[in-house]
């Protein structure tokens, strides 16, 4: 389903190459949603599949996300082979930027484009890590939880991390979510899901 959001009104439905969990728009009338074993670019307009890229052997968990400029996808992983990547989607193909290995359960880049926040799970929980664009070399870091989910940045700058005790349960009843100032990571509020 489609909505023009200038007038809030509903566009016609398209079929899209594949069911997601996110579908994001770009330039040039291309969109992008979280395959079962990639990321399909897809034109936004007829739903037509144009490229499958970070192709995974396995179930694709984790989220993508696009900076404010849409010129840039983050693409976060989780499991064995999972990877955090970036691709230049400023083009008629994605071209790969950057690639780290390791289970990457969220990603979110700052609305100034400066930093990356993203989720990386190890074998004594997960921590969100503050990278210094376009690098994802972290400056700094906190351990935020045994498990993660999405990451986003308010309009203030707040960073919002849901997180939870229990796997696969961040919007259940143990779910909460953490409030952390952007510049020092320290948690500002927690928010519990209930």
């Amino acid at each position: 389903l489609r909505v023009d959001l200038e007038s809030l009104t509903a566009l016609p439905p398209i079929a899209i190459p594949a069911s997601g969990s996110a579908v994001l728009e770009g330039l040039n009338g291309q969109a992008y949603v979280v395959g079962a074993s990639e990321i399909d670019q897809f034109d936004a307009t007829t739903g037509e599949l144009q490229h499958a890229f970070a192709k995974k052997n396995t179930f694709v968990y984790g989220r993508i996300a696009m900076s404010t400029d849409r010129r840039t996808l983050y693409v976060a992983r989780a499991g064995s082979d999972g990877a955090l990547l970036s691709y230049d989607i400023s083009g008629p193909v994605p071209v790969l930027l950057q690639q780290l290995t390791g289970s990457f359960p969220s990603v979110a880049p700052s609305r100034d484009g400066q930093f990356l926040y993203y989720g990386k799970t190890g074998t004594d929980g997960d921590t969100l890590f503050q990278a210094r664009l376009p690098t994802f070399l972290p400056a700094t870091s906190i351990a935020s939880g045994p498990y993660l989910g999405p990451t986003t940045e308010a309009p203030s700058g707040a960073i919002f991390e849901g997180f939870s005790p229990l796997q696969n349960e961040v919007f259940g009843p143990s779910g909460s979510y953490a409030v952390y100032d952007p510049i020092s990571l320290q948690k500002t509020a927690e928010i519990p899901l209930g």
